[in-house]
């Protein structure tokens, strides 16, 4: 039987995370949209410090969840054990596709954007001096309903996601300093 512990305990130390306000950098307030209807943050150089944070680390160094996050590892050229910073997440009303990602990472931007590209229905836009990438969710299409799309973009450090191009562009411009924070 496989041990499928991994995620949902990064999952759960991330939402202890929050909840229990354990020891976190400030919020790059300059990095979120004025006036946010909610805003989660996650310092996860913070975390890693942490009783909790050294829990999660012990069970993603076991066989099977160490397994995963090489192949993730191989495939993103991300590791997720010290190049994962930062996640913040907030929306800019209550729906779920109105929320925006910003992931802070160590990560090979030209890895990335290979990988965007080569997904199933990749186009892409460009914002300003930025392209914003776009292709089929397939995982959540198999859940039923339409073909959802992701919409992602590089910024620096930072990696932008949405499930609508406006939000991944309004982002790119709160970055731009071209709208307020």
């Amino acid at each position: 039987m496989k041990n499928h512990l991994g995620k949902p305990m990064l999952y759960c130390g991330c939402l202890l995370a929050v909840c229990c306000s354990l020891p976190a950098a400030p919020l790059q307030r300059k990095d979120v949209i004025q006036d946010p209807a909610w805003v989660v943050h996650l310092d996860c150089d913070s975390l890693r410090r942490t009783a909790l944070g050294g829990h999660i680390l012990d069970e993603l160094e076991k066989p099977a969840a160490e397994r995963n996050l090489n192949n993730f590892q191989a495939m993103f050229d991300v590791d997720l054990r010290r190049d994962l910073h930062g996640v913040t997440l907030y929306g800019t009303t209550m729906k779920p596709e109105d929320g925006v990602l910003v992931v802070y990472a160590d990560f090979n931007a030209q890895r990335l954007t290979e990988l965007a590209r080569s997904a199933e229905d990749y186009t892409s836009t460009e914002h300003g001096n930025h392209t914003i990438h776009s292709w089929v969710d397939r995982r959540q299409a198999a859940k039923g309903g339409d073909l959802p799309r992701i919409y992602a973009a590089i910024y620096g450090s930072r990696v932008i996601f949405s499930r609508k191009a406006d939000q991944v562009a309004g982002e790119l411009d709160v970055l731009d300093r071209s709208i307020p924070s």
